[in-house]
């Protein structure tokens, strides 16, 4: 039995939206890591840089506090960023380093950038109008190909070199 499922053809694209942002940056970051090792510090790492770009400099505790992860678990993450050289400890709070600055960054930003356009695009108007729900058979008509990602986000990745 198929149960029917709200808005299923747009949590489809917005998941296959995340599922092929984090491959992307995984793969530029953090290449030699399983993706659930991976997501971790890529949650802590993503935190770091936006407290770093907005007021200033975020505590392990204000990451514990923003991501729901304990304390402890946050340490271990920034530790394991400070030894790959991406973060650096200042007093009590941390900020990115220029190793964040990889090669082809252009290229790579521009990858995720197209995956954020192309789910937008699929989007449309949709989650302003008021459907009805409907199965997650496809992504707004597309087939989902192995890996989670649409015919049309691997077409975009690919135009972009990424």
């Amino acid at each position: 039995m198929h149960t029917e499922i709200a808005f299923a053809n747009e949590r489809a694209i917005i998941a296959d939206m995340l599922i092929n942002l984090l491959t992307n940056i995984r793969l530029t970051y953090l290449p030699d890591l399983e993706p659930a090792d991976a997501h971790e510090l890529l949650l802590t790492g993503a935190h770091v840089l936006i407290a770093q770009l907005g007021s200033q400099p975020a505590t392990a505790s204000e990451i514990s506090r923003v991501i729901g992860r304990p304390r402890d678990v946050v340490m271990q993450r920034l530790d394991a960023l400070l030894e790959r050289g991406y973060v650096e400890h200042r007093g009590n709070r941390y900020e990115m380093t220029t190793k964040l600055n990889v090669p082809n960054l252009q290229r790579h930003m521009q990858s995720n950038i197209s995956i954020i356009q192309a789910a937008a695009k699929q989007l449309g108007g949709r989650a302003t109008k008021s459907s009805s729900p409907s199965r997650a058979a496809g992504v707004q008509g597309k087939t989902l190909v192995p890996g989670g990602s649409t015919r049309a986000s691997k077409a975009a990745c690919s135009k972009s070199g990424g």
